[in-house]
């Protein structure tokens, strides 16, 4: 009699829609005290009654149901609440036919939590003008070929996608499944490498695996451009424009040479003075090239903002980010920003040199070029225009040690006209003697 065990994968002799491979039949065993003994199901169906052994390999189960083959992956998708932002970029991009029709196929399906890493990615993908990225990346996490958990070898396994040209990388180890798409620097690249959390989800036409991470392809091209026009950055943008760093900057003509601008919000030139700086073009330039770093994106930690960190190349690592801050180089000459880890968390940014409030990093975005956006809530000034707003530092000193003075003068006054006055009620007159 063969030996059950609980979440076991049987293959049957079904193959419809699997191409050369078979259908599993899914095993559940459970105790049940009651009957003295183990509760088993196939799929949904419960063994009824003792197993008859027919000759010396073939097992007869009475089961409480027929069994019924799985369901196809767009109405499997859904069940998983988590998985609700994939299943809307498999309808948004119109690629639930493809998927629906393919046969023998691996979804790696990311889940709500994997999209919301992506950072301004995301609002990207969903614009309608990027409708091709995303039918790109929904089809790139559908591999040709069934991969159940339990019949994968150990080792790294190259398998083609849905996606034109553009293939995966599996690899089992003895810490799990891992996925990972053209985008991570090495095998060790967790920060984008995608971990398979659900696994063994059984369709008509495969089998879906969950992953934490979204995979993107190399077809899919995205600029800082594309990642601040999805984003309520349309100032920094105007602002770009005018000191003619569009196309230098935003576009990435030169993929060696990633960027990563500090992107204030709309709010955030709400409490400046825009018109002075629209009618100043070399103030203008300089607060642009405060924002702009000469460097790929620096290395978030996931959980700072949004679970989201950076990925890091062998040629140039991203700048990680301690506590006490790390220098970073900025277009503007001999200019440097401090990014600092906050105690509490997050992260902000602050001018170096000057004691002009720091800002906070409140969102991020990844180009293909290595390069980057992180969203601020302040926009930062050059250090003489912050100080040309500012009095200078010995005047601050003057007024505070005046104000200290004065109010020690002020203090020694009211104690005095006190014990006056108590001397008063008290009768304590000094009435003197006559000579």
């Amino acid at each position: 009699m063969m030996h059950l065990n609980d979440g076991q994968l049987l293959e049957t002799k079904s193959h419809d829609k699997l191409g050369k491979d078979y259908q599993r039949l899914d095993v559940h065993i459970s105790d049940n005290p009651s009957l003295d003994k183990d509760t088993i199901l196939f799929r949904k169906s419960a063994v009824v009654g003792d197993p008859v052994t027919v000759g010396n390999k073939q097992t007869i189960y009475p089961v409480s149901q027929p069994l019924e083959l799985p369901r196809d992956p767009l109405s499997q998708l859904p069940v998983n609440l988590e998985l609700s932002t994939f299943v809307a970029s498999i309808y948004a991009s119109e690629t639930d036919k493809k998927i629906q029709d393919s046969h023998g196929i691996t979804i790696f399906a990311p889940t709500n939590d994997a999209f919301n890493r992506l950072g301004m990615l995301a609002k990207h993908l969903l614009q309608p003008e990027s409708k091709q990225k995303l039918k790109d990346i929904a089809t790139y996490h559908a591999a040709l070929g069934v991969f159940y958990s339990d019949a994968l070898s150990e080792g790294k396994h190259r398998v083609p996608t849905l996606a034109s040209d553009a293939e995966l990388w599996i690899n089992k180890t003895k810490d799990g499944i891992f996925v990972r798409g053209e985008g991570a620097a090495d095998g060790d690249d967790r920060e984008v490498i995608g971990q398979v959390d659900k696994k063994d989800i059984l369709t008509s036409n495969g089998v879906i695996h969950t992953i934490d991470r979204v995979q993107v392809p190399s077809t899919v091209k995205v600029t800082i451009n594309d990642l601040l026009s999805a984003e309520g950055t349309t100032s920094l943008l105007h602002l770009i424009q005018r000191a003619n760093l569009e196309e230098k900057v935003l576009e990435g003509l030169d993929p060696k040479k990633p960027y990563t601008v500090l992107a204030p919000s709309d709010r955030a030139f709400g409490k400046i003075n825009l018109g002075e700086l629209l009618e100043d073009h070399e103030k203008l330039l300089n607060v642009i090239r405060l924002h702009i770093l000469p460097i790929q994106l620096p290395r978030l930690e996931v959980d700072e903002i949004l679970k989201y960190r950076q990925y890091s190349t062998k040629e140039e690592p991203p700048k990680d980010v301690p506590y006490l801050g790390v220098d970073i180089p900025t277009l503007s000459d001999d200019r440097y920003v401090v990014i600092r880890k906050g105690v509490s968390g997050g992260y902000d940014v602050s001018v170096k040199g000057t004691l002009q409030d720091r800002a906070t990093i409140i969102n991020f975005g990844r180009a293909t070029n290595n390069g980057g956006v992180l969203m601020i809530d302040n926009v930062l000034l050059p250090k003489e225009d912050y100080n040309s707003h500012k009095m200078p530092w010995w005047a601050i000193i003057l007024i505070i040690v005046g104000a200290i003075v004065g109010l020690t003068i002020l203090a020694g006054a009211m104690y005095a006209g006190w014990r006056w006055y108590k001397s008063r009620r008290e009768g304590n007159i000094n009435l003197g003697r006559d000579n």
